[in-house]
């Protein structure tokens, strides 16, 4: 198991865009979440979304293996709508822990928005 390389742009550390809209993935990454695990089944359910279809925030997604193995979902948006905020509040009561941030956007820094939901237990 390889963990996904640090990406902290306040140090200088930056690390390509796993969504695979630039080609290869590399380590500890891959493009998209997965199909039958993690919050995406949940988010579809939730809608009754077909298992080709996604909630329409989910841009730029990718997921990237944690140091202890956890996966750590990421969606990289443009904007957030009050339908993506109350999925992401839901998330939090199912378990994950959410969080959106600017500075951690891998895709397009500064101009797309950085939303990380991690599982809090294995």
């Amino acid at each position: 198991m390889t963990a996904a390389p640090i990406h902290d742009p306040e140090t200088g550390q930056y690390a390509p865009c796993p969504c695979g809209c630039q080609g290869a993935t590399g380590p500890g990454a891959a493009s998209h979440w997965h199909q039958r695990k993690g919050p995406l089944p949940l988010l579809r359910a939730r809608h009754g979304l077909e298992r080709w279809q996604a909630p329409r925030w989910l841009d730029h997604w990718y997921r990237l293996r944690l140091p202890d193995g956890r996966w750590c979902y990421v969606a990289e948006p443009y904007d957030l709508g009050a339908d993506a905020l109350e999925d992401l509040v839901w998330l939090g009561q199912q378990g994950y822990e959410v969080s959106i941030t600017a500075w951690q956007a891998r895709h397009y820094p500064g101009h797309a928005l950085a939303v990380r939901i991690v599982e809090t237990s294995r």
